[in-house]
């Protein structure tokens, strides 16, 4: 289990709303802010917007007030870009979609990489639950996207066993079971059938 930084998170949300112009117009998916920041991606916003309104509470009023200006900032960007917001979310499904695809195949070869390489795996899953929440409420999430994820959870459900809450303890009102079955649990084999 890893140690969520408030503070720190609130630090990279506020720099990647400044820097969603240009960001959403462009072609790339990965922004880049700054060498000491996680890569710009709407997943990646949104999921800190969703971490933060939940812990709100511990923020300081400054900081709180930032935080409301900065979902501000977002509404209006969403609303201005939308065409390109939408695109971006798009784009940022399928990828993210694609990478959790290549894992489980990596792990019906190797289960050790498959179980160490599972957090970032299931933060990558997370991004695509909030990119998913964001693009349903815009009503660009249709069937066939719903096909594409429901077959790649029925796949990381093959090999996975429910465990601890992955992260912090605190986020785990942010994140509940059964919605957020992904971190709560690891890799592990099918048990082979005794004769």
């Amino acid at each position: 289990m890893t140690s969520y930084d408030l503070q720190g998170d609130l630090k990279i949300f506020l720099a990647m709303v400044d820097h969603l112009v240009p960001y959403v117009y462009e072609k790339e998916l990965f922004g880049q802010i700054s060498n000491r920041y996680p890569k710009l991606t709407l997943g990646g916003v949104l999921m800190r917007r969703h971490r933060i309104s939940a812990l709100r509470d511990e923020l300081a009023p400054e900081q709180s007030l930032a935080f409301e200006e900065a979902v501000q900032k977002l509404e209006t960007l969403r609303y201005e870009w939308l065409s390109h917001y939408q695109d971006k979310l798009l784009q940022e499904f399928h990828s993210r979609i694609n990478s959790l695809v290549y894992f489980v195949e990596d792990c019906e070869v190797s289960w050790n990489s498959c179980d160490a390489n599972w957090p970032n795996e299931a933060e990558k899953r997370t991004l695509v639950a909030h990119v998913v929440e964001e693009a349903q409420s815009l009503n660009i999430f249709d069937t066939e996207h719903r096909a594409v994820l429901t077959k790649l959870d029925q796949k990381l459900r093959r090999f996975f066993r429910e465990s601890a809450f992955l992260w912090d303890e605190r986020l785990k009102a942010a994140y509940p079971f059964p919605q957020y079955w992904w971190l709560y649990g690891r890799p592990g084999r099918k048990e082979e059938p005794q004769n």
